[in-house]
Protein backbone atom coordinates (compact mmCIF):
# COMPACT_ATOMS: atom_id res chain seq x y z
CA UNK A 1 0.00 0.00 0.00
CA UNK A 2 3.07 2.57 0.78
CA UNK A 3 4.41 2.11 -3.10
CA UNK A 4 1.01 3.03 -3.91
CA UNK A 5 0.90 6.11 -1.95
CA UNK A 6 4.03 8.01 -2.53
CA UNK A 7 3.89 7.11 -6.16
CA UNK A 8 0.38 8.79 -6.62
CA UNK A 9 0.89 11.94 -4.62
CA UNK A 10 4.58 13.19 -6.38
CA UNK A 11 4.93 16.67 -6.86
CA UNK A 12 2.42 17.54 -3.72
CA UNK A 13 3.34 15.60 -1.62
CA UNK A 14 6.51 15.63 1.11
CA UNK A 15 6.64 13.84 4.67
CA UNK A 16 7.26 15.67 7.42
CA UNK A 17 7.96 15.20 11.28
CA UNK A 18 4.75 16.02 13.56
CA UNK A 19 6.68 19.47 14.14
CA UNK A 20 6.57 19.74 10.11
CA UNK A 21 10.31 19.68 9.21
CA UNK A 22 11.12 17.32 6.35
CA UNK A 23 13.41 14.40 7.72
CA UNK A 24 13.91 10.55 6.75
CA UNK A 25 12.97 9.53 10.38
CA UNK A 26 9.47 7.72 8.80
CA UNK A 27 11.54 5.24 7.41
CA UNK A 28 13.39 5.04 10.85
CA UNK A 29 10.43 5.23 12.92
CA UNK A 30 8.77 2.66 10.63
CA UNK A 31 12.36 0.19 11.50
CA UNK A 32 11.53 0.79 15.55
CA UNK A 33 8.23 -0.22 14.89
CA UNK A 34 8.18 -3.28 13.09
CA UNK A 35 11.14 -4.39 15.54
CA UNK A 36 8.98 -3.73 18.56
CA UNK A 37 6.28 -5.41 16.60
CA UNK A 38 8.29 -9.16 16.06
CA UNK A 39 9.66 -8.76 19.48
CA UNK A 40 5.93 -8.82 20.72
CA UNK A 41 4.95 -11.46 18.27
CA UNK A 42 7.76 -13.30 19.49
CA UNK A 43 6.96 -13.06 23.13
CA UNK A 44 9.88 -11.37 24.11
CA UNK A 45 8.14 -9.01 24.96
CA UNK A 46 5.11 -10.69 26.74
CA UNK A 47 1.26 -9.33 26.76
CA UNK A 48 1.46 -6.93 30.33
CA UNK A 49 5.19 -7.28 30.39
CA UNK A 50 7.34 -3.67 30.38
CA UNK A 51 9.13 -3.03 27.43
CA UNK A 52 13.19 -1.58 27.20
CA UNK A 53 13.54 2.45 28.12
CA UNK A 54 14.05 4.32 25.26
CA UNK A 55 17.59 5.21 26.00
CA UNK A 56 18.09 1.34 26.13
CA UNK A 57 16.50 0.90 22.65
CA UNK A 58 18.08 4.16 20.98
CA UNK A 59 21.23 2.60 21.78
CA UNK A 60 20.75 -1.16 21.10
CA UNK A 61 19.37 -0.11 17.65
CA UNK A 62 22.03 2.51 17.15
CA UNK A 63 18.95 5.12 16.45
CA UNK A 64 18.14 8.89 18.15
CA UNK A 65 15.99 8.74 21.07
CA UNK A 66 14.05 11.23 19.55
CA UNK A 67 13.08 8.52 16.98
CA UNK A 68 12.67 5.59 19.12
CA UNK A 69 10.20 8.16 21.53
CA UNK A 70 8.07 8.68 17.92
CA UNK A 71 8.01 5.12 17.66
CA UNK A 72 6.99 3.85 21.09
CA UNK A 73 4.16 7.02 21.09
CA UNK A 74 2.47 5.64 17.68
CA UNK A 75 2.48 2.11 19.14
CA UNK A 76 0.59 4.01 22.21
CA UNK A 77 -1.36 5.79 20.07
CA UNK A 78 -2.55 2.32 18.26
CA UNK A 79 -3.32 0.94 21.98
CA UNK A 80 -0.03 -1.81 21.30
CA UNK A 81 1.73 -0.45 24.18
CA UNK A 82 0.32 1.67 27.35
CA UNK A 83 2.76 4.06 29.17
CA UNK A 84 2.35 4.22 33.28
CA UNK A 85 3.21 7.26 35.06
CA UNK A 86 6.31 6.55 36.84
CA UNK A 87 6.85 2.86 35.88
CA UNK A 88 7.42 2.60 32.20
CA UNK A 89 6.07 1.38 28.59
CA UNK A 90 3.91 -1.74 28.40
CA UNK A 91 2.96 -4.25 26.16
CA UNK A 92 -0.75 -3.83 25.74
CA UNK A 93 -2.17 -6.11 23.26
CA UNK A 94 -0.70 -8.11 20.51
CA UNK A 95 -1.12 -8.86 16.39
CA UNK A 96 0.87 -11.83 14.80
CA UNK A 97 2.77 -10.46 11.63
CA UNK A 98 -0.14 -12.84 9.55
CA UNK A 99 -2.61 -11.22 10.91
CA UNK A 100 -1.28 -7.60 10.17
CA UNK A 101 -1.09 -8.53 6.60
CA UNK A 102 -3.98 -10.63 6.04
CA UNK A 103 -6.88 -8.30 7.73
CA UNK A 104 -6.74 -5.77 5.04
CA UNK A 105 -6.98 -8.63 2.07
CA UNK A 106 -10.31 -10.30 4.06
CA UNK A 107 -11.83 -7.10 4.58
CA UNK A 108 -14.61 -6.13 1.83
CA UNK A 109 -15.21 -2.96 3.24
CA UNK A 110 -13.31 -0.71 5.30
CA UNK A 111 -15.53 1.69 7.68
CA UNK A 112 -14.67 5.63 7.85
CA UNK A 113 -16.09 7.41 10.50
CA UNK A 114 -15.88 10.69 9.62
CA UNK A 115 -16.00 13.90 12.65
CA UNK A 116 -17.44 16.86 11.52
CA UNK A 117 -18.22 20.00 13.07
CA UNK A 118 -21.87 20.54 14.62
CA UNK A 119 -24.20 23.45 15.77
CA UNK A 120 -27.05 21.05 16.98
CA UNK A 121 -27.77 18.98 13.99
CA UNK A 122 -25.42 17.69 11.22
CA UNK A 123 -24.60 20.37 8.50
CA UNK A 124 -25.94 20.18 5.21
CA UNK A 125 -23.22 18.58 3.21
CA UNK A 126 -21.07 21.35 1.50
CA UNK A 127 -18.54 21.03 -1.51
CA UNK A 128 -15.32 20.44 0.28
CA UNK A 129 -17.00 17.79 2.33
CA UNK A 130 -18.55 16.08 -0.61
CA UNK A 131 -15.36 15.77 -2.87
CA UNK A 132 -13.61 14.55 0.23
CA UNK A 133 -15.77 11.94 0.37
CA UNK A 134 -15.50 11.42 -3.10
CA UNK A 135 -11.78 10.69 -2.63
CA UNK A 136 -12.17 8.76 0.19
CA UNK A 137 -14.61 6.46 -1.85
CA UNK A 138 -12.91 6.30 -4.58
CA UNK A 139 -12.64 3.05 -6.06
CA UNK A 140 -9.29 0.98 -5.80
CA UNK A 141 -8.69 -1.94 -7.78
CA UNK A 142 -8.06 -5.23 -5.65
CA UNK A 143 -8.82 -3.23 -2.69
CA UNK A 144 -11.60 -2.97 -0.32
CA UNK A 145 -14.61 -0.49 -0.74
CA UNK A 146 -15.33 2.75 1.84
CA UNK A 147 -18.07 3.08 3.68
CA UNK A 148 -17.90 6.66 5.51
CA UNK A 149 -20.16 7.38 8.42
CA UNK A 150 -20.53 11.06 9.91
CA UNK A 151 -20.05 11.39 13.45
CA UNK A 152 -20.28 14.36 16.43
CA UNK A 153 -17.57 15.65 18.55
CA UNK A 154 -20.82 16.92 20.50
CA UNK A 155 -21.59 15.20 23.95
CA UNK A 156 -25.49 15.75 23.12
CA UNK A 157 -24.89 12.91 20.69
CA UNK A 158 -23.67 10.45 23.31
CA UNK A 159 -26.44 7.13 23.84
CA UNK A 160 -27.27 4.03 21.66
CA UNK A 161 -27.15 5.34 18.31
CA UNK A 162 -23.75 6.00 18.63
CA UNK A 163 -23.47 9.11 16.61
CA UNK A 164 -20.64 10.14 19.18
CA UNK A 165 -17.23 9.38 17.85
CA UNK A 166 -16.50 7.66 21.30
CA UNK A 167 -19.80 5.53 20.70
CA UNK A 168 -18.43 4.32 17.64
CA UNK A 169 -15.21 3.40 19.15
CA UNK A 170 -16.78 1.57 21.93
CA UNK A 171 -19.22 -0.44 19.36
CA UNK A 172 -16.26 -1.04 17.20
CA UNK A 173 -18.72 0.06 14.04
CA UNK A 174 -15.71 1.82 12.66
CA UNK A 175 -12.42 0.73 11.33
CA UNK A 176 -10.37 3.86 10.73
CA UNK A 177 -11.15 7.51 12.53
CA UNK A 178 -10.94 10.26 10.18
CA UNK A 179 -11.38 13.66 12.74
CA UNK A 180 -12.03 17.35 10.73
CA UNK A 181 -12.57 19.13 14.21
CA UNK A 182 -9.51 20.56 15.64
CA UNK A 183 -11.52 21.80 18.94
CA UNK A 184 -12.34 18.20 20.12
CA UNK A 185 -12.16 17.38 23.95
CA UNK A 186 -8.38 16.74 24.97
CA UNK A 187 -10.00 13.90 27.22
CA UNK A 188 -11.67 12.37 25.08
CA UNK A 189 -9.42 12.64 21.74
CA UNK A 190 -6.47 10.40 24.26
CA UNK A 191 -9.71 7.63 25.13
CA UNK A 192 -9.89 7.44 20.84
CA UNK A 193 -5.94 7.16 20.30
CA UNK A 194 -5.47 4.70 23.48
CA UNK A 195 -8.69 2.72 22.10
CA UNK A 196 -6.43 1.25 19.00
CA UNK A 197 -8.40 2.35 16.24
CA UNK A 198 -6.27 4.11 13.62
CA UNK A 199 -6.92 7.85 14.34
CA UNK A 200 -6.01 10.45 11.07
CA UNK A 201 -6.78 13.98 11.10
CA UNK A 202 -7.29 15.82 8.06
CA UNK A 203 -7.40 19.64 7.30
CA UNK A 204 -5.41 22.79 8.57
CA UNK A 205 -4.04 21.89 11.47
CA UNK A 206 -3.42 18.74 14.21
CA UNK A 207 -3.75 19.43 17.69
CA UNK A 208 -0.90 17.34 18.71
CA UNK A 209 2.37 16.29 17.45
CA UNK A 210 2.44 12.31 16.87
CA UNK A 211 -1.10 11.56 15.18
CA UNK A 212 -1.21 11.08 11.61
CA UNK A 213 -2.33 13.83 9.51
CA UNK A 214 -3.31 15.01 5.90
CA UNK A 215 -2.47 18.87 5.56
CA UNK A 216 -3.31 21.44 3.03
CA UNK A 217 -1.25 24.59 3.17
CA UNK A 218 -3.64 27.02 3.04
CA UNK A 219 -1.73 29.95 4.43
CA UNK A 220 1.06 29.86 1.51
CA UNK A 221 -1.98 29.69 -1.00
CA UNK A 222 -3.59 32.06 0.38
CA UNK A 223 0.33 34.57 0.23
CA UNK A 224 -0.06 32.96 -3.59
CA UNK A 225 -3.47 34.55 -4.06
CA UNK A 226 -2.79 37.55 -2.28
CA UNK A 227 0.50 38.43 -4.38
CA UNK A 228 -1.80 37.79 -7.71
CA UNK A 229 -3.92 40.35 -6.45
CA UNK A 230 -1.61 42.76 -5.95
CA UNK A 231 0.02 42.02 -9.04
CA UNK A 232 -3.60 42.88 -11.43
CA UNK A 233 -3.49 46.73 -9.76
CA UNK A 234 -5.28 45.96 -6.28
CA UNK A 235 -4.52 48.02 -3.96
CA UNK A 236 -6.89 47.16 -0.85
CA UNK A 237 -8.10 43.04 -0.13
CA UNK A 238 -10.76 42.60 2.02
CA UNK A 239 -11.68 39.40 3.52
CA UNK A 240 -14.66 37.71 3.86
CA UNK A 241 -14.49 34.84 6.67
CA UNK A 242 -16.44 32.32 8.19
CA UNK A 243 -15.45 32.32 11.73
CA UNK A 244 -13.32 34.86 14.30
CA UNK A 245 -10.31 32.81 15.54
CA UNK A 246 -11.32 29.64 13.46
CA UNK A 247 -8.30 27.69 11.90
CA UNK A 248 -9.18 28.67 9.06
CA UNK A 249 -9.27 32.45 9.26
CA UNK A 250 -5.85 31.80 11.06
CA UNK A 251 -4.06 30.80 7.72
CA UNK A 252 -5.59 33.19 6.04
CA UNK A 253 -4.37 35.69 7.92
CA UNK A 254 -1.27 34.34 7.95
CA UNK A 255 -1.11 34.21 4.59
CA UNK A 256 -2.26 38.29 3.71
CA UNK A 257 0.36 39.07 6.56
CA UNK A 258 3.31 37.50 4.54
CA UNK A 259 1.94 38.89 1.00
CA UNK A 260 1.72 42.04 2.45
CA UNK A 261 5.05 42.38 4.24
CA UNK A 262 7.00 41.86 1.22
CA UNK A 263 5.35 45.52 0.27
CA UNK A 264 6.03 46.96 3.62
CA UNK A 265 1.73 46.93 4.31
CA UNK A 266 0.30 46.38 7.54
CA UNK A 267 -2.75 44.19 7.79
CA UNK A 268 -5.94 46.31 8.31
CA UNK A 269 -8.26 44.59 10.49
CA UNK A 270 -11.29 46.99 8.94
CA UNK A 271 -11.28 45.63 6.23
CA UNK A 272 -11.71 41.84 7.42
CA UNK A 273 -15.53 40.71 7.40
CA UNK A 274 -17.05 37.22 9.58
CA UNK A 275 -20.17 35.50 8.49
CA UNK A 276 -19.99 33.50 12.05
CA UNK A 277 -21.35 30.47 10.29
CA UNK A 278 -24.43 32.39 8.79
CA UNK A 279 -24.60 33.12 5.23
CA UNK A 280 -27.58 34.79 5.23
CA UNK A 281 -25.08 37.79 6.37
CA UNK A 282 -22.72 37.78 3.27
CA UNK A 283 -24.94 40.56 1.75
CA UNK A 284 -23.89 42.70 4.92
CA UNK A 285 -20.53 41.46 5.09
CA UNK A 286 -19.85 42.59 1.40
CA UNK A 287 -21.40 46.08 2.17
CA UNK A 288 -18.99 46.73 4.85
CA UNK A 289 -15.93 45.37 3.09
CA UNK A 290 -17.12 47.59 -0.20
CA UNK A 291 -17.53 50.13 2.20
CA UNK A 292 -13.70 50.36 3.43
CA UNK A 293 -12.99 50.86 -0.20
CA UNK A 294 -11.86 46.98 -0.85
CA UNK A 295 -11.13 46.95 -4.19
CA UNK A 296 -11.02 42.62 -3.78
CA UNK A 297 -13.16 40.45 -1.77
CA UNK A 298 -11.27 37.35 -0.76
CA UNK A 299 -13.67 34.42 0.17
CA UNK A 300 -13.32 31.62 2.47
CA UNK A 301 -14.94 29.16 0.08
CA UNK A 302 -16.16 29.25 -3.90
CA UNK A 303 -19.89 28.84 -2.20
CA UNK A 304 -19.66 32.26 -0.59
CA UNK A 305 -17.51 34.06 -3.37
CA UNK A 306 -20.37 32.88 -6.12
CA UNK A 307 -22.68 34.89 -4.17
CA UNK A 308 -20.67 37.63 -3.67
CA UNK A 309 -20.39 37.79 -7.80
CA UNK A 310 -24.21 37.80 -7.78
CA UNK A 311 -24.62 40.60 -5.67
CA UNK A 312 -22.08 42.44 -7.35
CA UNK A 313 -24.14 41.63 -10.80
CA UNK A 314 -27.32 42.75 -8.93
CA UNK A 315 -25.82 45.86 -7.76
CA UNK A 316 -24.29 46.48 -11.04
CA UNK A 317 -20.70 46.66 -9.78
CA UNK A 318 -17.98 45.94 -12.65
CA UNK A 319 -15.99 42.23 -12.07
CA UNK A 320 -13.04 42.79 -12.17
CA UNK A 321 -12.86 46.12 -12.81
CA UNK A 322 -14.18 47.63 -10.08
CA UNK A 323 -14.23 44.82 -7.88
CA UNK A 324 -11.89 41.92 -8.28
CA UNK A 325 -13.11 38.13 -6.57
CA UNK A 326 -11.37 35.02 -5.13
CA UNK A 327 -12.54 32.23 -3.62
CA UNK A 328 -10.88 28.70 -2.35
CA UNK A 329 -11.71 25.08 -3.18
CA UNK A 330 -12.48 25.21 -6.68
CA UNK A 331 -15.83 23.64 -6.58
CA UNK A 332 -17.82 26.59 -8.56
CA UNK A 333 -18.55 25.41 -12.11
CA UNK A 334 -22.15 27.04 -12.04
CA UNK A 335 -24.84 29.32 -10.97
CA UNK A 336 -27.39 26.69 -12.29
CA UNK A 337 -27.38 28.59 -15.34
CA UNK A 338 -23.65 29.69 -16.88
CA UNK A 339 -20.49 28.78 -16.20
CA UNK A 340 -18.72 31.05 -13.06
CA UNK A 341 -15.18 32.41 -13.92
CA UNK A 342 -14.08 32.47 -10.80
CA UNK A 343 -10.36 32.93 -9.93
CA UNK A 344 -9.56 30.33 -7.15
CA UNK A 345 -7.36 28.26 -4.78
CA UNK A 346 -7.29 24.61 -5.45
CA UNK A 347 -6.94 22.72 -2.49
CA UNK A 348 -7.06 19.22 -3.98
CA UNK A 349 -9.90 18.14 -1.60
CA UNK A 350 -10.48 14.88 -3.51
CA UNK A 351 -6.55 13.72 -3.31
CA UNK A 352 -6.73 14.61 0.40
CA UNK A 353 -9.11 12.03 0.45
CA UNK A 354 -7.80 9.28 -1.45
CA UNK A 355 -4.26 10.21 0.90
CA UNK A 356 -6.37 9.49 3.68
CA UNK A 357 -8.18 6.30 2.33
CA UNK A 358 -4.46 4.87 1.44
CA UNK A 359 -3.06 5.89 4.94
CA UNK A 360 -6.10 4.10 6.41
CA UNK A 361 -5.18 0.60 4.02
CA UNK A 362 -1.80 0.79 4.77
CA UNK A 363 -2.44 1.36 8.49
CA UNK A 364 -5.09 -2.13 8.63
CA UNK A 365 -2.41 -3.80 6.77
CA UNK A 366 0.39 -3.26 8.78
CA UNK A 367 -1.97 -3.42 12.39
CA UNK A 368 -0.60 0.17 12.98
CA UNK A 369 -0.78 3.90 12.06
CA UNK A 370 2.68 5.65 11.16
CA UNK A 371 2.37 8.96 12.63
CA UNK A 372 3.42 10.78 9.93
CA UNK A 373 2.16 14.33 7.89
CA UNK A 374 1.06 14.71 4.42
CA UNK A 375 1.55 18.15 2.98
CA UNK A 376 -0.58 19.27 0.01
CA UNK A 377 0.20 22.82 -1.68
CA UNK A 378 -2.35 24.44 -2.98
CA UNK A 379 -2.76 25.84 -6.91
CA UNK A 380 -4.02 28.89 -7.78
CA UNK A 381 -6.28 28.79 -11.04
CA UNK A 382 -6.55 32.25 -12.54
CA UNK A 383 -10.29 33.35 -13.99
CA UNK A 384 -12.00 35.94 -15.30
CA UNK A 385 -13.22 37.13 -11.85
CA UNK A 386 -9.01 38.34 -11.12
CA UNK A 387 -7.52 37.91 -14.54
CA UNK A 388 -3.83 37.38 -15.51
CA UNK A 389 -2.16 40.93 -15.56
CA UNK A 390 -2.84 42.56 -18.71
CA UNK A 391 1.30 43.41 -20.46
CA UNK A 392 1.84 46.78 -22.35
Amino acid sequence: MSGRLSCRMTGRLSTTTANGIATDTPGKVAFVREHLLSAIQRKEYAQGHRIPTENRLATQLGISRNTVREAVASLVQEGVLSRRQGSGTYVLRTLTSAQRKDRLAEMKVVRIGLVLPVQGAFAPMNSYLRRLIEGLTHAEQDAPAVEVRFLSPDAAYRGPSGVHFLDAIQQRTIDILLMTVFEVNSAELDEAIASGIPVIFAGLASPRPGIAFVRSNLAAGVTKLANHLYDIGCKRIGLLMNTRGGVNSAAYLSGMVAAMARRGLDLDLSCIAYLERDRERIEDALKSLLDQGADAIVCYDDDVAVNVLCLLKQWKVDVPGKVAVAGANNTAASDGTEFIPLTTLNVHIEEMGRAVRDMAFDAISRGSMLPRTLDFELELIVRDSAPIPTTT
